[in-house]
């Protein structure tokens, strides 16, 4: 019996060594944690009181251990110390208070230890200062950017409106003026010298670019004013029309591929997008004779036209400034024109959210509109206006 007790109280030893090895190893790595991790931990004992912070709570908090000694869970978490511990999971923001008496935002996780002993809960808290300080800084640059979108949309419709108003009020004077030309050249035509004819000849021109001017400035400021309502075309009456319609100069003719037969548009405002681009190009030709080539692709959402051209071209260095108002690359006694054509194009392609761009490298340039197709750009129109 003696030789038995003495092996089975061997083997009972070892393993009781054994288990407080494992018991060392968890309490040491238990510690390790305790002390080396980068969120606060508090251990609050049974009459409220900080009975141990680990590093990183002391340095949150501006206290050290003989500091935390004093402090009650009211003196560091007052708005825990109100609620009963039921109720902890529903204040996950908190202020914290520093030994100094400056509060600082913070998140705490709050657990009850079951095992008995002298302490009641321990307390992760994380010190959520900066983050809340970021967001804030994100909320108030939302916020003023809404505003500043608020004041662009609101100036631009004034400036739409101005030119509305402008446009309509400036035709009638810009009409007596040419009439007035008229009936002086139909009266005194006999007193007249060349210089004189000359002169009345450059008062019609301008006055027409005026008010060719003022009815570019009116179509622009209608675009995205009022809802679409466009019937769908089929592309080959679309290019008859295109080719119908075009101011046409002899010795240029207009030609599209076969990739149209297959499709069906909205007519409006695609054919006075591609009346735009195809007119523009035939009117700054340097050439007696020419062509322009109309072709056009389908993706999932979209129509991608292309007017090709072979004219003079258009140096890189003008490829964003052309679609802006009032731009044109030649001089107007050479190419009447308001400078308005390409502006227009842009702004019907951004009221319904499409896109175009130019290609040219020497002679020729090669506009690509991508259109949405007609469910999507009466979407976009309606929401304009």
């Amino acid at each position: 019996y003696l030789v038995a007790f003495r092996y089975f109280f061997g083997i009972f030893h070892a393993q009781m060594q054994s288990l407080k090895s494992t018991e060392d190893r968890l309490r040491d790595a238990l510690a390790n944690i305790f002390e080396n991790t980068s969120e606060g931990i508090l251990i609050i004992d049974h009459e409220g009181f900080v009975a141990n912070a680990n590093a990183a709570a002391q340095t949150m908090f501006q206290h050290d251990l003989e500091g935390f000694s004093s402090q009650t869970l009211a003196d560091v978490l007052p708005d825990l110390a109100g609620l009963d511990p039921t109720q902890w999971a529903e204040a996950p923001t908190i202020d914290g208070l520093r030994h100094d008496g400056t509060a600082f935002q913070a998140e705490a996780s709050l657990n009850p230890l079951h095992a008995g002993g002298p302490y009641s809960h321990f307390i992760i808290v994380r010190d959520i200062s900066e983050r809340k300080r970021a967001e804030q800084q994100v909320f108030n640059l939302v916020d003023k950017l809404q505003a500043s979108k608020i004041e662009l949309e609101r100036s631009n419709a004034e400036l739409d409106t101005f030119a509305y108003v402008a446009s309509h009020d400036l035709r009638s004077p810009l009409r007596t003026i040419q009439n007035a030309v008229q009936w002086l050249e139909e009266d005194l035509t006999e007193h007249f010298t060349q210089d004189t004819r000359d002169t009345m000849d450059i008062i019609l021109r301008r006055t027409r670019r005026m008010e060719q001017l003022l009815e570019d400035l009116l179509l622009h400021s209608r675009i995205g004013r009022t809802p679409s309502s466009s019937a769908l075309i089929a592309g080959p009456d679309l290019i008859r029309l295109v080719q119908d319609l075009v101011p046409q100069k002899d010795g240029f003719r207009i030609f599209a591929d076969s990739t149209f037969d297959e499709i069906l548009v909205e007519k409006t405002p695609l054919l006075q997008i591609l009346l735009g681009l195809v007119g523009n190009a035939i009117k700054h030709h340097d050439g007696t004779s020419g062509s322009v080539f109309l072709s056009v692709s389908e993706t999932e959402d979209a129509h991608v036209f292309t007017v090709t051209d072979d004219g003079p071209g258009i140096p890189s260095r003008y490829h964003d400034r052309i679609f802006e108002m009032f731009t044109t690359l030649q001089p107007r006694d050479k190419v009447e024109g308001s400078g308005m054509g390409l502006a227009i194009v842009q702004k019907y392609v951004d009221v319904v959210g499409g896109a175009i761009s130019v290609y040219s490298e020497g002679r020729g340039c090669r506009f690509t509109l991508t259109w949405p197709n007609a469910q999507t750009s009466r979407q976009e129109l309606d929401r304009s206006a």
